[in-house]
């Protein structure tokens, strides 16, 4: 009864009459297929599905391979079958990140979760050069060194993000450890942040980074 009452709120929230409101039995059906078929897409983006798009690049064997079909058709199972029990997504990176560590070795793992992240890793140091820039704070550096530098902290970051999911305990340390390790042009970001006179006021910075 729980489930169909937040379809039936979903179904309203799309603009669509709900069942026993206006709404069809065939409305709902409809609704439901196409809510099942959106949550079980989103096993593509998941880890086994990454490592497998740069399968040639990561250099896996044949078993590998098997065995990271076998997690990917795994966990869209999983999401399907909670999206039709409970009407929502399912959060299943700690069960891929802990199948990850079985199945690659670290060496591999590691290469998939930096193509994973190169994009976002690329925008965050661009964004943190920006800043820098706005800050007056780049005197002595140029743009391909700092960003250089930038993207290499951001991409192992989000990675041990990914890597550690299934050990919150491990990711933390590794987080930590590589804080500490941050590049210098990092940490004079970090300490313009904290003068009042290199203010951002305007510039849309929220210190995230």
């Amino acid at each position: 009864m729980k489930v169909k009452a937040i379809l039936a709120f979903m179904m309203f929230l799309a603009g669509l009459p709900a069942y026993g409101q206006g709404g069809t039995p065939q409305d709902y059906d409809a609704y439901v297929a196409q809510q099942r078929q959106q949550a079980g897409s989103k096993y593509t983006y998941s880890q086994p599905a990454v490592a497998l798009r740069y399968r040639d690049s990561l250099g896996l064997s044949t078993s590998q391979i098997s065995q990271l079909y076998q997690e990917v058709q795994v966990i869209k199972t999983m999401k399907n079958d909670h999206y039709a029990a409970h009407g929502r997504s399912m959060d299943t990176r700690d069960y891929e990140s802990a199948r990850m560590t079985q199945i690659l070795t670290p060496a591999q793992y590691d290469l998939a979760m930096r193509y994973k992240n190169r994009t976002k890793a690329m925008s965050a140091a661009g964004e943190a050069w920006d800043e820098l820039v706005l800050r007056g704070q780049t005197t002595g550096l140029t743009r391909a060194q700092a960003v250089s530098e930038l993207y290499e902290y951001y991409v192992v970051r989000e990675s041990i993000y990914d890597r550690y999911r299934h050990d919150l305990l491990q990711q933390q340390a590794a987080l930590k450890s590589h804080f500490e390790a941050r590049p210098a042009v990092l940490k004079l970001l970090y300490k313009s942040r904290k003068n009042p006179a290199n203010s951002t006021a305007g510039g849309g910075y929220n210190g995230q980074n």
